[in-house]
């Protein structure tokens, strides 16, 4: 995203911008390793956890200081991502923002951050990955990763000549693409009895977001970069060559001050 050939674009799971918050030698460290090049992103993903806390002072301060580009909720359609410098774009119903807008147009970026996290709230259940987990995952046990991967695009699906079932790839929107692969991947790798939570939510909106553009560094919880669910996506993109998925703290700081 970023047009430096020296800058890095920069993704956080959300329990590292509460790391920050709680670790003042760990923001000031962050802080010092950024360069005028680099380009921290802060996704709708982020948004939908932390409103889920009580009070986010200290952290709207942070994001306000260190944030250059927020990333709000999409649809599932296009073949471009959204991006925005007002934080009241990562409000979901976009009948709300004009109101909002109007009570925080005098308010700067960290006071209307504060507002957005005491005023919004979010329910795990409008979320485009719950629409499918069900349906995806019985077709999974039952046929195989191949199967739920088709019946996951049914209005691409083609009969080729030979009776083969094809995907028109080329003709799905990228969001749709790699919103429902992310989906996918993770019912894959789900245990037994397991199923999707609001904590994976809000990290499948971080991943994809990171992918959609073409973010250089996604400094992410173990358990999704063990997985490499952001390794299987990409696979079937072109591009993304860049994308480093780290679970480090300090290897961020390393990468980044270099």
């Amino acid at each position: 995203m970023s047009d430096s050939d020296d800058g890095n674009t920069i993704i956080l799971d959300t329990k590292y911008w509460i790391r920050l918050k709680k670790c003042p030698d760990d923001l000031a460290q962050f802080k010092e390793a950024l360069s005028e090049d680099d380009e921290v992103l802060f996704s709708y993903g982020n948004y939908m956890e932390l409103i889920k806390r009580d009070e986010q002072d200290t952290l709207s301060r942070i994001l306000a200081e260190t944030v250059e580009t927020y990333i709000p909720s999409m649809d599932y359609d296009g073949d471009t991502y959204i991006s925005s410098d007002d934080p009241v774009d990562l409000i979901p119903e976009e009948s709300l923002k004009p109101t909002v807008r109007s009570h925080a147009m005098d308010f700067g970026e960290e006071k209307t951050l504060r507002f957005l996290f005491r005023a919004h709230d979010w329910d795990p259940s409008e979320t485009v990955y719950t629409e499918m987990t069900d349906t995806m995952r019985d077709i999974e046990d039952k046929y195989g990763f191949e199967n739920s991967y088709a019946a996951a695009f049914p209005d691409y699906l083609e009969e080729s000549d030979d009776g083969e079932f094809i995907i028109r790839e080329e003709e799905i929107d990228v969001a749709e693409y790699v919103r429902k692969l992310f989906g996918l991947y993770r019912i894959r790798f789900m245990k037994d009895n397991e199923n999707i939570d609001e904590h994976d939510l809000p990290d499948m909106e971080i991943c994809t977001h990171a992918v959609l553009t073409d973010c250089d560094l996604l400094l992410i919880e173990s358990k999704w970069k063990n997985l490499e669910i952001v390794n299987k996506v990409t696979s079937h993109l072109e591009g993304n060559e860049t994308l480093q998925v780290i679970d480090s703290f300090e290897e961020l700081i390393r990468i980044v001050g270099n």
